[in-house]
């Protein structure tokens, strides 16, 4: 399907542009299923949608102070967290900036009439206006991009200008680095393999991509996603099963005793019934999903209350926990994350968020509007090559009921008959908020916008305003990027070859807690005698520094110290500049036992180190809940990173040993205090639960 690009006489072509624009926002690198037409866009053809100006919200500069004074202990507003309209009118958009904005677009002779703002007043919006002049105004060229599988056209820049007066009320603007051309997708079963995924690891996404198009990225939820757990080389027998045995196993697998023992975590209150105070949220993205026989599997053998007990779905455009596919590329993310979850959290049960579904491929932003109504609309919406466009239609090969958000439909939940798509309006501010979200998904910075990562972090901090803990796991591949992608840093281009280092998103988000993996000491006779170290056994703990995100102010000190005391190989391709450091702590992400499938696993990833973390983060606001004379607002950590930057002795424990090669390196080294390969270190719960307790 060609774009369709109406010509016009051009006009303007001489505007009167300030002399002094700066770059706003630019692009490395195309998506890789995109290559450039051989015609370029002609200067008179229409813009296929109005240009728009996303306007700044305001008080970003005060932003990160704002979520610092609610973070310290040492602030007077410590824990006195913001409601939900707080946060809103803090952020709205000022007038001065939709004035900026229109002032500079009449100085440039762009007709009035043609000018309007958004209905929300989130952007300025110019219509009707030609490739040529859009050029001139953004100090850009337009390209024509085609899809190989489908030979859509796609018109975007790779960079562009603006005035410097102007740049600094303007979040982005549309269309211009967005490749958002969502190919034709009637009859698309999933995602096929992606580009980056090596041959060897595409049996289990053959499965699932049945049919549809090549796409330049694996869907968050399909097996071979690169963030999705790995399996060990071994599978346990029966002798190492059961709570009996405890933590003499912990020398070879991982179970809930042996991270009690290694974190000095409490042990399950098994005496009381299980309880739904929503404190702590599981995300999942279709298809991965949970099976019930699995949960009561593992229950069997490490907490027999828990048979039957069942995490509280919050389903989300459609997510429901599917069955018809099955195997490790379909539970082993969502089996590993609530049987562990769900013991170290008892007598609590854990929130689901399962987003997406079945024919779909939501992701983040989908998340992120199901819990903030403002954030579906908010900078023009979801990105729609990263993001799921609903209602989805597309029909699928199973049947299925998929549960609506909201109530039942005359006390019935509506049947899809057959048709596996969710063909209603997204899901926007429809789950309640747990105050710990864990996810265990990811992707690399490298194939995302800055704007739309800008635009999640933002979120993320306002959630931390309002007292909610983002975990978000920090990568298995070391310094590379999922499935062990590296740049080449003489074409800006993915090459396995390459030397430059793929940092992970969300972890570069400054507001989120990013959580890198540990392992218990190879060989050791006695795993607790002896600290951890960096988990290299089947995966390498994710770390390293943002391309995107400056570093914030919490961590500067810990990460200077590294680079001061510790400085890594020059020649090591990193943004050496004042950036995001990650991860922030970590956790054991080695051998975890785990029934899949109706057989236990020997399971491995920061898949497993994030869940663990937020279970431990839960456990703590449980803590502080129960103190009676507590207000509301102080019953949550929050925003939990400046607390675990402070150099305290006990309140971490440090790792010293181990590494995360890749890209043709052997990446950053562990060390004491921060280090990009397990952050501040692994957590002591009690001690940070004497902390909190003693600061009321």
């Amino acid at each position: 399907m060609m774009l369709s690009l109406t010509l016009l006489p051009v006009w303007l072509l001489s505007l009167a542009l300030p002399a002094h624009t700066v770059l706003h926002e630019q692009r490395a690198l195309q998506p890789s299923s995109y290559s450039p037409s051989a015609a370029p866009a002609h200067p008179a053809a229409v813009l296929p949608t109005p240009l728009r100006f996303f306007l700044r919200q305001s008080n970003l500069a005060l932003a990160e102070q704002a979520l610092l004074n609610l973070s310290l202990p040492s602030s007077p507003a410590f824990r006195h967290h913001w409601t939900q309209q707080q946060v809103d009118a803090f952020f709205r958009p000022g007038e001065d900036s939709a004035r900026a904005v229109e002032a500079w677009l009449e100085a440039a002779g762009v007709p009035r009439e043609q000018v309007r703002r958004s209905r929300s007043g989130g952007s300025v919006d110019v219509f009707g206006l030609s490739v040529g002049t859009a050029q001139e105004l953004l100090n850009t060229i337009y390209s024509l991009y085609t899809h190989a599988a489908s030979g859509t056209q796609h018109l975007a820049a790779r960079a562009y200008h603006l005035p410097a007066a102007v740049s600094a009320h303007v979040d982005f603007v549309y269309p211009t680095l967005q490749f958002d051309a969502r190919p034709e997708r009637q009859g698309r079963r999933g995602p096929a393999p992606a580009v980056l995924v090596p041959p060897e690891r595409r049996g289990e996404e053959a499965k699932w991509a049945k049919t549809g198009e090549k796409r330049d990225r694996v869907s968050l939820g399909a097996p071979g996603s690169g963030s999705l757990p790995k399996l060990g080389g071994g599978v346990p027998g029966p002798d190492c099963l059961g709570s009996e045995q405890g933590i003499s196993v912990c020398g070879q697998f991982i179970v809930p005793q042996c991270l009690e023992k290694l974190y000095n975590y409490p042990a399950p209150n098994t005496s009381c019934p299980a309880s739904t105070p929503l404190r702590l949220g599981i995300v999942e993205y279709t298809p991965q999903s949970y099976l019930p026989a699995d949960l009561d599997l593992f229950f069997q053998y490490y907490l027999p209350p828990a048979q039957g007990a069942r995490p509280q779905l919050q389903a989300i455009d459609g997510g429901y926990a599917q069955s018809q596919y099955t195997g490790f590329g379909y539970q082993g993310e969502s089996d590993l994350d609530l049987q562990y979850a769900m013991a170290l959290s008892w007598p609590e049960l854990p929130a689901l968020y399962q987003v997406g579904d079945m024919t779909g491929e939501a992701s983040f932003g989908n998340f992120l509007d199901a819990l903030d109504a403002r954030f579906c609309t908010y900078q023009g919406g979801d990105d729609a090559v990263f993001d799921e466009s609903f209602p989805n239609p597309s029909p699928g090969e199973c049947c299925a009921q998929i549960p609506r958000a909201g109530p039942p439909v005359a006390g019935v939940w509506l049947s899809r008959a057959c048709v596996d798509g969710y063909d209603h309006p997204e899901d926007c501010g429809t789950v309640p908020k747990t105050t710990v979200i864990s996810t265990s998904y990811n992707y690399n910075e490298q194939d995302l916008t800055p704007s739309y990562m800008q635009r999640q972090c933002t979120e993320y901090l306002k959630l931390g305003l309002q007292g909610i803990t983002v975990v978000f796991s920090s990568g298995d591949y070391g310094v590379a990027g999922n499935t062990g992608s590296c740049i080449d840093p003489s074409t800006g281009t993915y090459d396995y070859a390459g030397s430059m280092f793929v940092p992970s998103f969300p972890s570069t988000c400054p507001w989120v807690l990013s959580v890198g993996a540990t392992q218990t000491a190879p060989g050791a006779a006695d795993p607790f005698a002896q600290p951890e170290v960096a988990c290299q056994d089947v995966i390498t703990s994710g770390g390293g520094f943002s391309n995107v995100f400056p570093r914030p102010a919490y961590q500067e000190g810990a990460v200077r110290g590294y680079m001061e005391s510790y400085p890594p190989d020059g020649d090591m391709g990193f943004n050496k500049g004042d950036m995001r450091a990650y991860p922030d702590i970590s956790a054991n992400g080695a051998a975890y036992l785990v029934a899949v499938d109706g057989e236990f696993q020997t399971v491995y990833g920061t898949s497993a180190s994030a869940p663990v973390v937020a279970s431990m983060i839960a456990k703590l606001n449980s803590a502080l809940a129960s103190q009676g004379n507590a207000p509301h607002a102080l019953r949550s950590i929050g925003f939990i990173n400046p607390v675990l930057y402070t150099p305290v002795p006990g309140r971490v424990n440090d790792i010293v040993s181990g590494s995360n090669p890749g890209c043709g390196t052997g990446g950053f080294n562990a060390a004491p205090g921060w280090d990009p390969v397990t952050g501040m270190g692994t957590p002591n719960f009690e001690s940070l639960l004497q902390l909190y307790t003693a600061l009321g």
